[in-house]
């Protein structure tokens, strides 16, 4: 058996850690890998499923919250308009959320279907761009947090 983490001769310029994993494409998921995505695949979809539906629910309530703030104001849109500008950005975040996952999903499903590593790959920058997205809204809401915090 060989070590893997032994370095390789320097007259053989193909042997590394990783070598025997790789094909002559580069790295591929393995069956256990890419069943592991598939079965994430339904999971995904319901949670943006819930998203979009939650983003529905967010622009009914945001319209009705307006229209009676705008109402009980005497007609015009001060207290409205004061409440749509935060709820526009809670739309706008939870849309983008859902529709991320729905097409980090959509991507698994292609990869079931045609077996590709491309589209393994697609899948791939589907869930960083899920989670880089994710990772700019807790910075936005760590700053905000701070800065009620100091001004408190």
């Amino acid at each position: 058996m060989k070590n893997p983490y032994q370095p390789g001769s320097p007259t053989n310029e193909k042997s590394g850690i990783f070598q025997q994993d790789q094909s002559p494409e580069g790295l591929e998921a393995n069956s256990s890998a890419q069943s592991y995505l598939y079965s994430i695949k339904g999971w995904l979809r319901f949670i943006s499923v819930l998203g979009f539906i939650s983003f529905g629910v967010i622009v009914l309530y945001m319209l009705i919250v307006t229209f009676f703030m705008s109402a009980l104001s005497g007609g015009g849109f001060g207290l409205g308009v004061l409440f749509l500008l935060p709820s526009m950005v809670m739309t706008i975040v939870v849309f983008m959320l859902a529709l991320r996952l729905s097409k980090y999903s959509s991507s698994i499903g292609r990869m079931q279907i045609s077996r590709s590593p491309t589209d393994l790959e697609k899948a791939m920058i589907e869930q960083m761009k899920f989670w880089r997205l994710t990772g700019i809204l807790v910075l936005v809401l760590l700053v905000f947090i701070l800065l009620g915090i100091v001004f408190s």
